[in-house]
């Protein structure tokens, strides 16, 4: 067949081309190889943004059987196409192979494993690309303190390195480098190193690094800086902030729950920058603040106003009716996203079934695992949790005992949080036995359980009056597992000895508490005096829960419950 003469006289002609024994190549021949060059790395760039890895192979063979893999440009080509396919394992293959290696070849194949998330390996080639002396460019140190920021503070030590070797390669003042080593740091945990570097900027800070810096602050958990830098970024006038930068600024007033401060950098945006005004993510960042500061009014008004909604701005102002206690309008807005022809996803289904939780709507909770059944693309061991606390919460026992057991496989394993949820709808109806059988099974599966579900079985055994069990268990929590008991716990036990009217015990535990009772605690001393009529102890610990808490009238009822039941 010709097309069969036509591709062995293309092997032919490149086999000559590349043989240490022909002679010099003609014009043609050149002109030829090029052509072919031209025309395969254009395919080569088509296949790496289609990401098919079907055709990557196909069009590998073909470079393979004329011998174009051998040049240095399509074979790194040929690499960066695998690892935007995701065949990283064909990638090392042919970076293995090659006789010669320039550093764009390590650049490429670094950026392949950090593409695929293999950050490990990215770094390991790293080092060995400084044992062969090879010395990399400003892009592949983006690409590797990305990946350290990636893997967080267990990359710290690398991260340090390579800020190292940029220094001694003389790229300390790339700006590029700078702002990635500000990301970097703060990733990393290291505050410190992020703020010398972004207080050593020579020349004036662009809004990667205002924003990075920013980042570095709310990451941290220190939300109250990042938000004084954000304004000092406007003050200062060295940059605008963008998307980004609003998105964190508004991130941290939800951390701090200031409701003020979000309204403020509303006002702000309203005012100044109009393309951010329209931008959907803000508009969202701007929803998840006002629900999670107590603003639904707010948040929905915001909602209303985006043109174009996408599915996360619907989940966003589903959890924020979810989570300020207006579980019906959350399943209305489920309802209107379906209407709409928004598919839900599994955050969508995780707030709503936050909402029947909210207001008991078990029927609603159950169509919600339905859906879930039906498409096995929803089951997520978050989902299935959300499932199990739903079902507890709307008192069906015997659906978040299902909902348990339908988990365990690949797409939603069982975790700690899955076993405390059942555990905690146990408890939380009064089912004592039930809630240590779990607990107990959960130590025979090997699974390490949390505080979390040490308050659950320590309050099961509050309801259920079980001394021993609960003091088992409370010794355990330090002793076994390493987790120091917080006030939750000793509330629990602390409810129990009132329970059991042991109030010299419960007092004395009050004393040995390593921090100080609050209000919570005081009430629950309150009560257990009211039970045993123990008037003494009450009217101290009524005088407490009032300091601690004036504005709360528990504390009086409870007093004048407990004065009232006195013998005349």
């Amino acid at each position: 067949m010709w097309w069969k003469w036509g591709q062995w006289s293309i092997r032919r002609r490149f086999a000559r081309l590349h043989s240490s024994h022909a002679e010099a190549p003609s014009t043609n021949q050149t002109d030829h190889f090029e052509e072919t060059k031209q025309i395969y790395t254009a395919k080569l760039r088509d296949c790496t943004n289609s990401r098919s890895l079907p055709q990557a192979r196909r069009l590998h063979a073909e470079i393979s059987s004329i011998g174009l893999i051998r040049d240095h440009f399509v074979a790194n080509l040929v690499i960066h196409m695998y690892g935007r396919c995701g065949d990283i394992a064909s990638a090392r293959e042919i970076f293995d192979s090659m006789p010669r290696r320039n550093r764009f070849s390590w650049s490429i194949m670094i950026g392949a494993y950090a593409q695929t998330g293999h950050g490990r390996d990215a770094l390991e080639l790293f080092q060995r690309m400084g044992r062969e002396g090879v010395r990399p460019s400003s892009v592949t140190f983006v690409v590797l303190l990305s990946v350290c920021a990636d893997l967080g503070g267990a990359a710290l030590g690398e991260g340090r390195a390579i800020h190292a070797k940029i220094i001694a390669d003389g790229l300390a003042a790339d700006p590029i480098l700078c702002n990635n080593l500000v990301n970097m740091y703060g990733k990393c945990g290291s505050l410190r190193d992020a703020k010398e570097i972004f207080e050593s900027f020579s020349s004036g800070r662009d809004v990667v690094a205002w924003t990075a810096m920013i980042q570095a602050y709310a990451q941290l958990g220190h939300s109250a800086a990042a938000l004084e830098l954000f304004w000092a970024m406007v003050e200062a006038g060295e940059a605008r902030p963008n998307r980004v930068t609003f998105i964190t600024a508004l991130g941290a007033c939800s951390n701090l729950h200031d409701l003020e401060e979000g309204r403020k950098i509303h006002r702000y945006i309203d005012r100044y920058e109009e393309e951010e005004r329209s931008d959907v993510l803000v508009a969202t960042a701007l929803i998840n603040m006002y629900g999670k500061c107590g603003s639904v009014e707010d948040a929905r008004e915001i909602f209303q106003g985006i043109p174009k909604r996408d599915v996360i701005a619907w989940n966003a102002i589903i959890a924020a009716n979810a989570q300020l206690g207006h579980g019906k309008e959350a399943l209305e807005l489920l309802q209107r996203m379906d209407l709409e022809g928004v598919r839900p996803n599994q955050v969508s289904f995780v707030s709503a079934l936050d909402g029947c939780a909210s207001i008991g709507a078990l029927a609603e909770g159950r169509s919600i695992h339905a859906r879930v059944r039906a498409s096995r693309s929803l089951a997520s061991t978050t989902l299935g949790n959300t499932l199990i606390h739903m079902y507890g919460k709307c008192g069906s026992l015997a659906g978040a005992r299902v909902a348990f057991e339908e988990m365990g496989g690949a797409a939603a394993p069982r975790d700690a949080v899955s076993w405390a949820a059942l555990v905690a709808a146990y408890a939380r109806h009064g089912l004592s036995r039930a809630a240590r059988e779990v607990f107990e099974r959960m130590a025979w599966e090997g699974v390490q359980p949390s505080g979390v579900a040490f308050v659950s079985i320590l309050a099961a055994c509050s309801h259920g009056g079980l001394l021993l069990p609960s003091r088992s268990y409370f010794l355990a929590m330090s002793g076994d597992h390493g987790i120091a008991p917080s006030m939750e716990h000793y509330g629990c036990v602390i409810d129990l000895l009132g329970r059991l009217g042991m109030m010299e015990e419960l007092m004395d535990l009050i004393a040995a508490m390593p921090f100080e009772p609050g209000g919570i605690e005081w009430r629950n001393v309150l009560g257990a005096c009211r039970t045993q009529s123990d008037v003494e102890n009450g009217s101290d610990a009524a005088e407490i829960a009032r300091e601690l808490e004036p504005e709360h009238a528990a504390a009086y009822v409870m007093l004048f419950g407990l004065y009232s039941t006195e013998e005349p």
